[in-house]
């Protein structure tokens, strides 16, 4: 059976000074196994109160390389009778380090998950020795109740997609990158673009080509309309039988603004 932890912390700022009560307790899991497939997903609950600073932590273990995935979908009030917390924040945390690795704000009203990820090479995968998820209240208007998605053990697919854009004679481009930890790769990797915030994506590029190292990737949107987009990389099979990306196979999505 694996076991999983969690912490109910609240940080409160006394004379100057920053007081943090922490409850740990610790919960036997039968129905999660640790030693399973790369496309595992758990679940944790939270039910946070309208007070802001209040975070719910996860903590587990990464025992191989991988993207570290986990999302939120759009929560709910704790009650029927209160207000819904406006924004939450979800974080990852390694224990080598303060600062969070990932951290992302989010406000109930987005229509795609609040969501978080991270390239875990194998470095990171011998030197951290405890990882946390934590979603926390950012200005305690509202309650919050929902489920944390984390994607363990780390599955291999594209990896904290970035994005920016170029002008160049009139043309709009959307210069995209992402992390893969594999070092071989036998397949492509298809780009998808949302022109409704989410609602509906297509397939915009195979990319398989270039490749600038051994982990990371580019490619291009070219000849893009202005607008305000969503981007999104998943990976595919290289015998041509995938044509869209599936919700277990794909980046968080990420944002551009063509002008």
């Amino acid at each position: 059976m694996a076991q999983w932890t969690y912490r109910i912390q609240r940080v409160a700022a006394q004379a100057g000074t920053a007081v943090a009560l922490i409850l740990t307790v610790m919960l036997t899991r039968a129905d999660h196994g640790i030693a399973v497939s790369p496309n595992t997903s758990v679940d944790f609950a939270f039910d946070l109160p309208a007070q802001a600073g209040v975070a719910k932590t996860f903590e587990f273990k990464v025992n191989m390389p991988g993207c570290i995935q986990a999302y939120i979908r759009p929560w709910t009030s704790s009650t029927g009778g209160s207000s819904k917390a406006s924004k939450l924040q979800l974080s990852l945390n390694g224990s080598d380090r303060t600062a969070p690795y990932v951290s992302v704000t989010g406000s109930s009203s987005n229509a795609v998950p609040l969501w978080v990820s991270y390239a875990a090479f194998p470095s990171d995968v011998n030197r951290v020795s405890g990882w946390t998820i934590a979603v926390s209240t950012v200005n305690g208007r509202g309650t919050a109740r929902g489920v944390v998605r984390l994607d363990y053990p780390p599955t291999q697919m594209p990896c904290a997609l970035r994005a920016t854009t170029t002008t160049i004679s009139d043309t709009n481009s959307v210069n995209l990158s992402w992390l893969f930890t594999d070092i071989r790769f036998n397949g492509a990797f298809l780009v998808e673009r949302s022109s409704n915030n989410g609602a509906a994506w297509r397939t915009v590029r195979t990319c398989s080509l270039p490749i600038t190292s051994r982990t990371l990737y580019v490619c291009t949107d070219a000849n893009v309309a202005p607008g305000d987009y969503l981007y999104r990389v998943c990976t595919v099979s290289g015998d041509g039988t995938d044509t869209a990306c599936s919700a277990s196979n794909v980046t968080p999505p990420v944002r551009v603004n063509v002008k």
